[in-house]
């Protein structure tokens, strides 16, 4: 409580799940088919896994952790309840900029950093999305 491992450790409890989903939905959508024939044709299954399986999850994993981290950078309610009013994290310090300090220009200020922040990090992911599905099926 009221310590920055708490509030990690917090978010990863929470948002685990959304990592989870994520992954496990590019996993439904391999075909078995696919790691039979693979392993027919000789590879081990530590070849399979790295060569056939994880190459078609890594768009889930890049989906999975561009969900967790726009929720983990914008948290709000976790990281106030776990870390207190000594930890700020962006969203805690732009509502404490806005509704105690009445520091409005630092609030926005810091409000459009995270909002740049989260809007990088999902364009970036995308195009890496889109380069690998290009990749694949060329």
């Amino acid at each position: 409580m009221f310590s920055e491992t708490g509030v990690i450790i917090a978010l990863t409890h929470v948002l685990v799940p959304f990592m989870i989903l994520s992954v496990w939905a590019s996993l439904q959508r391999l075909d078995p088919q696919v790691e039979n024939a693979a392993i027919s044709l000789g590879a081990t299954p530590s070849a399979v896994l790295r060569r056939v399986v994880l190459p078609q999850v890594v768009p889930g994993i890049l989906s999975g952790a561009v969900i967790v981290f726009a929720l983990a950078a914008s948290a709000f309610a976790t990281p106030a309840i776990i870390g207190g009013r000594r930890l700020k994290v962006a969203a805690t310090l732009a509502y404490d900029e806005f509704l105690n300090t009445l520091n409005w220009p630092l609030g926005a200020v810091v409000a459009t950093l995270l909002l740049i922040a989260l809007v990088a990090a999902v364009v970036t992911s995308n195009r890496l999305i889109e380069r690998r599905y290009a990749q694949v099926f060329e």
